[in-house]
């Protein structure tokens, strides 16, 4: 039996200079950085090596900086001979991440999406009726209830 389990992480989790040593030491990380920054036009590995932290730190970068770290250390892990592990699972971003490594949706499409929806979500909230909007809603609430009294 198998114990082996795989939990990405989630949002948070990202510093500048993370993955130094295994950037220098393994051409593979370095690899799928790279595949990561041309799919999405995002230069990944600067953003990794030099920030600044409040460029990582924005939703659409970190998101699919975290997803490439994550599949990056998955494929090294897979070409170092490591257990294959009997679940995968993530919190939030980190879902993605357990996706892919499980072959479940391709790196590309991942990407992509964790690249967007900080934009779908940025244009949602810009559809929040203003404050008197939601006061007129309230008012007409509170008067259709005492109505039906």
């Amino acid at each position: 039996m198998n114990n082996t389990a795989f939990i990405f992480p989630v949002q948070g989790s990202q510093k500048v200079g993370m993955l130094a040593k295994l950037m220098a030491a393994e051409p593979l990380v370095i690899n799928t950085l790279t595949e990561a920054s041309d799919l999405i036009n995002l230069d990944i590995l600067s953003l990794i090596k030099e920030g600044p932290a409040e460029t990582l730190n924005l939703t659409e970068n970190t998101q699919p900086i975290l997803l490439t770290a994550s599949v990056a250390l998955w494929r090294l892990w897979q070409q170092k001979g490591g257990a294959i592990p009997e679940i995968m699972a993530g919190h939030s971003l980190g879902e993605y991440s357990a996706l892919v490594c499980s072959e479940a949706l391709s790196f590309a499409d991942a990407l992509h999406l964790v690249k967007n929806a900080d934009y779908t979500c940025r244009k949602q909230y810009l559809k929040i009726p203003e404050p008197w909007q939601l006061f007129l809603g309230w008012m007409i609430l509170k008067l259709l209830k005492y109505a039906i009294k």
